[in-house]
């Protein structure tokens, strides 16, 4: 597990407001490095649903036909990825923290972009740099 801080950025698009009858359409994430002030990896992906209308369309334009299109494992995958940054990451950023949290078992502490996110990146710092976990598993 890297011991320099990580944020991971989430942004969300959803069917409404209600997590037992709305569900998550769309979500773009960053990894970001608080060492290296960049973002080493960035996934954007709309989500299949069973859904039959998108109530928030309006709002978010995108269509049930558009989020049907993601092929399903692809954005399971997606989501995979999305989970194991979450493991990783120190803290969790989002715009509206509040709203993002409830969708989502990710445990590091959220923050609020808008407010914390520049107190974060000039707060937390960085520690030594570590091996990647990921690609050491896989040689």
């Amino acid at each position: 597990m890297p011991t320099a801080p990580l944020l991971l950025i989430l942004d969300t698009e959803t069917s409404g407001i209600n997590v037992a009858q709305h569900e998550v359409l769309e979500i773009a994430a960053v990894l970001y490095s608080v060492e290296h002030q960049c973002s080493l990896q960035q996934i954007s992906t709309l989500i299949p649903t069973d859904l039959e209308t998108n109530p928030a369309e309006a709002i978010n334009r995108i269509s049930i036909a558009a989020a049907n299109a993601t092929p399903p494992e692809l954005s399971d995958y997606l989501c995979q990825t999305i989970n194991y940054w979450g493991a990783i990451a120190q803290h969790v950023v989002a715009h509206n923290a509040e709203f993002d949290r409830k969708w989502f078992k990710i445990t590091p502490s959220w923050l609020i972009s808008t407010i914390a996110l520049g107190f974060a990146l000039a707060t937390i710092s960085p520690g030594p740099s570590s091996t990647n976990p990921v690609k050491n598993s896989l040689t």
